[in-house]
């Protein structure tokens, strides 16, 4: 169960613009700034996002389908704002939640597994 595409939307209209104005520092969110797909328009989306040994892993928690991750995986790099700072994100991928548990913290991994989080999107932080 990924949170349902209503909640998806209310957040994008009235949550997200709210959000981006927090400095990332301060933020219990990191910010994904892509490309779209189609339009070629710049877009930046709240995410849930965690470090890992090379890279990052990022939730999707309106699952595998949701805009801001196919135009991640149609462009093969985004750039994030994580804890103030910004890092460039490329090849990223989505893996099963077993790949990537072990670098997800205890607390975190049990949200996922109560939203039923099953695959999530990992990227190689390039310095």
């Amino acid at each position: 169960m990924v949170l349902p595409r209503w909640l998806a939307v209310a957040n994008r209209r009235v949550l997200n613009p709210l959000v981006v104005r927090v400095p990332t520092r301060f933020s219990p969110f990191s910010l994904a700034h892509h490309v779209g797909r189609s339009s070629g328009r710049l877009y930046t989306t709240p995410v849930a996002a965690f470090r890992s040994a090379d890279g990052f892993i990022l939730a999707p928690t309106y699952g595998p389908s949701a805009d801001w991750v196919r135009n991640v995986l149609a462009t093969s790099e985004f750039t994030l704002d994580h804890r103030g700072r910004r890092y460039r994100v490329c090849n990223p991928r989505l893996e099963p939640r077993g790949v990537v548990w072990h670098d997800l913290p205890v607390l975190v991994r049990a949200a996922m597994v109560l939203l039923r989080i099953d695959q999530f999107l990992v990227g190689q932080r390039v310095d």
